[in-house]
């Protein structure tokens, strides 16, 4: 998407709005979404073990994992 937008739409830039959001946007969106709840789910499972380890209380509030 990136690339696209540094060349100015060269190689996207020639079809309708409905081609780009069915044909480009759509199928994209799964490699934009997936990364950054993994990323998210990580990130707070990282800063409750970091919390644990320094002897801070952790929150209970999610469901625990067996």
């Amino acid at each position: 998407m990136l690339v696209e937008i540094s060349c100015g739409y060269c190689k996207v830039g020639h079809n309708d709005l409905y081609s780009l959001v069915v044909l480009f946007l759509v199928p994209n969106l799964p490699w934009i979404f997936v990364p950054t709840a993994i990323a998210v789910s990580l990130g707070y499972e990282m800063a409750g073990n970091l919390r644990a380890a320094a002897g801070l209380p952790v929150s209970s509030n999610k469901v625990k994992r067996n």
